[in-house]
């Protein structure tokens, strides 16, 4: 029973986490025409997309997916999300552009190099703004006493549970 529900829980988070992952993909994907489209060679019209879609992403994760984005603990979480999106969104460009110029046929057209790295980099992202920046059980950078009333009645039912 606890483990169905935790994870049910999980499995939440990932669908909402890939909805924003999808949403930003789009942003991405947008940006990224109207950029080539206006001249901007391919690999800095993709710094650009991939600026973008991590800032709408980080909004929407925080405030929907994790319900973790609060005033007082912006700051730290904004780094920590750029932080470690940075990292996934930075294999993310190196695959664009590695397979951008290799010139083969299926890999090398921009929209499949887009997809073929996004979907590479998704984990490491999903993995750290799961784990580090919105982590669950206590707000990102505060003391576990600091958790919300929602989170301490799940873990005394949890707790509850456990001892049955």
């Amino acid at each position: 029973m606890l483990a169905s529900s935790l994870c049910r829980r999980e499995g939440l988070l990932i669908g909402g986490h890939v909805s924003v992952s999808l949403a930003g993909f789009v942003l991405d994907a947008i940006v990224l025409t109207t950029s080539i489209g206006s001249g901007l060679h391919p690999d800095i019209a993709r710094l650009i997309s991939l600026f973008w879609a991590m800032q709408a992403t980080f909004v929407l994760n925080g405030l929907f997916v994790f319900r973790k984005l609060k005033l007082k603990t912006l700051p730290g979480q904004w780094v920590r999300y750029m932080a470690c999106n940075g990292v996934g969104n930075l294999l993310n460009y190196l695959v664009f552009v590695a397979l951008v110029a290799t010139g083969w046929p299926m890999v090398s057209n921009h929209y499949a190099a887009l997809c073929i790295a996004a979907a590479l980099a998704w984990t490491i992202n999903y993995s750290g703004a799961r784990l580090w920046a919105f982590q669950r059980g206590r707000p990102a950078g505060g003391p576990a006493a600091q958790r919300s009333a929602i989170d301490r009645k799940e873990e005394v039912a949890i707790l509850a549970r456990l001892r049955s």
